[in-house]
């Protein structure tokens, strides 16, 4: 969902700041503090899908995991503050530090997801992974 969200938003379909436009960042946000919940996040509850699920010892992953790239490092705070949250924060963002690099954050998020599908034993992923790799190409990077 976030690469369709990503190239949505280049499309340049919908002028900033539409209700359109904000929906598609919104969603685009989330997914992706979904997904770093998953790759980088700790079960806090018995039934949360973390990346470690999907080997055999989830400690695999721990060790092989990517460092989290630089625009990723400030999306759950930034998402809860400016998008997920009503706060006070809100009025600190600036025109410089309002735009969201989504193309980087989409690039980010490709070499995370590629290095763990490429790690992840396939017997423990549902085919529907294999999706994953034609959506991607048809993103250029």
């Amino acid at each position: 969902m976030f690469i369709n969200l990503a190239k949505e938003m280049l499309s340049g379909k919908y002028l900033q700041g539409t209700p359109v436009s904000n929906a598609l960042l919104e969603a685009f946000t989330i997914h992706i503090r979904i997904l770093l919940d998953f790759l980088y996040g700790k079960k806090r509850k018995p039934d949360d899908v973390v990346a470690g699920d999907f080997f055999v010892d989830e400690k695999e992953w721990l060790e092989i995991r990517p460092e989290m790239p630089p625009n990723l490092k400030n999306i759950n705070k930034r998402v809860g503050k400016e998008i997920a949250h009503l706060t006070y924060s809100r009025l600190a963002v600036t025109a410089d530090t309002k735009p969201w690099p989504f193309v980087n954050i989409a690039k980010d998020m490709f070499k995370v997801f590629d290095k763990f599908l490429e790690k992840a034993p396939k017997d423990f992923l549902h085919n529907s992974w294999n999706q994953y790799y034609s959506i991607r190409n048809q993103y250029n990077t």
